[in-house]
């Protein structure tokens, strides 16, 4: 019978590395392949090179769809940005607006209270609109 103390002679050609201690990558480890038969070598490099070829693959794909997001993104912020641009030409415009209400509402109050006639303001004040717009 055989002390569990002693390791095998499994143990002692190949490093024995307990299940998720490898990290995210298992070709990280340092294997001592030339310790194998050269069929298992071959097998071996095979599959590093199949694991190289696949993750450049998913790299380059990556990149692919992250420039292609990109410029959604960037078509998208352009549309939003003409959008606002718009919108607050609209704004102003509505604010320009309510401000001249104001004036002319102010202009007639102001009248008023002189004791100008209503018919007068209403004949004058569209006169006066007419001059500021032309100087």
């Amino acid at each position: 019978m055989k002390n569990k103390s002693e390791p095998s002679a499994i143990d002692s050609v190949r490093k024995v590395v307990p299940y998720g201690a490898m990290g995210s990558n298992c070709f990280e480890q340092s294997f001592r392949v030339a310790e194998f038969p050269p069929a298992l070598q071959q097998k071996f490099g095979e599959v590093m090179l199949n694991h190289t070829q696949k993750s450049s693959e998913r790299v380059l794909e990556t990149g692919k769809k992250l420039r292609e997001v990109d410029l959604a993104m960037r078509a998208t912020n352009a549309k939003k940005q003409k959008a606002m641009a718009k919108s607050d030409e609209q704004l102003r415009q509505s604010i320009n607006i309510m401000r001249y209400r104001v004036e002319v509402t102010k202009a007639r109050y102001e009248l008023q209270k002189e004791g100008v006639l209503s018919e007068d303001i209403d004949f004058a004040l569209p006169l006066a609109e007419a001059l500021a717009k032309i100087s």
